[in-house]
């Protein structure tokens, strides 16, 4: 089993970042959102997936199943042929020790109004018909979707609450690039 200490990682990608705002990064690239490129972006979406990931309580995680962190398209390919128009998404899925399976509902939902608590704005409340709920502020351009999953809630089939945090969209020079390659650690 594999534990990650979120808080951790998130105070050192904090000030790593306020370090890369302030100073421009001098990043290459297209820009479409503020000047903001795909590389300014995926900082700010990785730290925020990691602080809603720390905001689960640590003694109900069993593990952490699927991490992902990747530029995705922001048009279908009839409207952007060659990707230009991306964002940068990352992921986690948790998955919840059976013996606190029943309550993952609740647990999304705790999740949830931690961010409402902070002034986003929810989509809808968690539910058993709609399990997942995407989040957003009006100070961040990054979006956040809670998702719980009850599966079969055995250690073969767990419970999970996944997280995806989604950036602005920007233009890049294009999927194939170079840069999207390099960003998406390809090259």
């Amino acid at each position: 089993m594999i534990r990650v200490d979120f808080r951790a990682i998130a105070a050192v990608v904090i000030g790593g970042m306020a370090v890369t705002v302030l100073a421009g990064c001098g990043e290459t690239g297209n820009t479409a959102h503020n000047g903001a490129t795909l590389s300014t972006t995926k900082s700010s979406v990785q730290l925020l997936r990691n602080e809603a990931a720390s905001r689960v309580l640590p003694d109900v995680i069993g593990e952490i199943v699927e991490t992902d962190d990747t530029s995705v398209a922001c048009e279908s390919e009839s409207v952007d042929p060659d990707g230009i128009s991306r964002s940068w998404r990352s992921s986690v899925v948790l998955s919840i020790h059976p013996d606190s399976a029943w309550r993952v509902l609740p647990l999304g939902q705790e999740l949830a109004d931690s961010f409402t608590g902070d002034g986003w704005t929810a989509s809808r409340a968690l539910s058993e018909s709609v399990p997942n709920a995407i989040l957003q502020s009006e100070t961040s351009v990054t979006t956040i979707e809670i998702a719980v999953g009850a599966a079969g809630a055995t250690a073969e089939e767990p419970a999970t609450i996944s997280i995806v945090s989604t950036g602005p969209c920007v233009d890049t020079d294009g999927a194939d690039s170079d840069e999207i390659r390099k960003l998406d650690n390809e090259d």
